[in-house]
């Protein structure tokens, strides 16, 4: 017989938001980099984006689905070098 597991908690839900939002805020790290070619309004577009990461566990509705289909991520913004 199979007994499906139970639905996380809103603390597993929350932490699984975390993790995604951590990996997404690790792959722009390097346009932070001071020798990465980057224009200043591409960089306060990444700047801008990485803050409403951040941001997101504390938005109402958060957890939502710990990061999957139901969460509002940001739009990665476009980046061109200088």
């Amino acid at each position: 017989v199979f007994i499906p597991p139970p639905p996380p908690t809103e603390d597993e839900l929350f932490t699984q938001l975390r993790v995604a939002r951590d990996a997404k805020l690790t792959a722009t790290d390097k346009y932070l980099l001071p020798d990465y070619p980057i224009s200043a309004d591409a960089l306060s577009a990444v700047k801008a984006y990485r803050q409403t990461l951040r941001d997101l566990p504390g938005q109402e509705g958060a957890p939502w689905d710990g990061g999957g289909e139901l969460t509002p991520w940001p739009e990665l913004p476009a980046v061109q070098g200088v």
